[in-house]
C-alpha cells in the first residue's frame, strides 16, 4: 500500500517597512546639547521614533537616564558626576539602526578654600 504524504509550505508575506528615523523636535522642551551643574536635572531631551520597536542610549553620565514610549525616546535626571559625556540614541527593531548624537556637559560645584600665608 502507497502512503501519500502531504506537505505544507506556508510563506509570509514581507512587506516594504517604513524606514527608521529619529527626529529631534524642536517644538520640545530639551535640547541636545546642554551644560548644567552637578545635582542639578536637565531639561528632558525628547526625541520622535518611528518605524522602529525601541531604542537605547549610551554615554549618559550617572544619574540621566533614557526610556522609550511610544514612539517617543525621553534623555532626563540629574548628573552626579562632573565631566563632558557625548551620547549616542540608536534606534533598535526589524529594521537598520539609525542614530542621533549629543551632549551633556556637566559643570562641578565651585569650591571655597581659606588662604594661607
Amino acid at each position: 500500500m502507497k502512503k501519500i504524504i502531504f506537505l505544507a509550505i506556508i510563506l509570509t508575506a514581507c512587506s516594504v517597512q517604513k524606514p527608521c528615523s529619529i527626529n529631534y523636535g524642536s517644538v520640545i522642551s530639551g535640547s541636545n546639547t546642554q551644560t548644567v551643574c552637578i545635582n542639578s536635572a536637565i531639561t528632558p531631551i525628547i526625541y520622535v521614533i518611528t518605524g522602529s520597536t525601541g531604542a537605547g542610549v549610551t554615554g549618559l553620565p550617572t544619574g540621566i537616564s533614557g526610556t522609550y514610549k511610544t514612539d517617543t525616546f525621553t534623555i532626563s535626571g540629574s548628573p552626579t558626576t562632573s565631566g563632558t559625556f557625548p551620547f549616542t540614541v540608536t534606534t533598535q527593531g526589524p529594521c537598520s539602526p539609525v542614530s542621533a548624537t549629543g551632549t551633556i556637559t556637566v559643570q562641578p560645584l565651585p569650591t571655597i578654600q581659606i588662604k594661607t600665608q
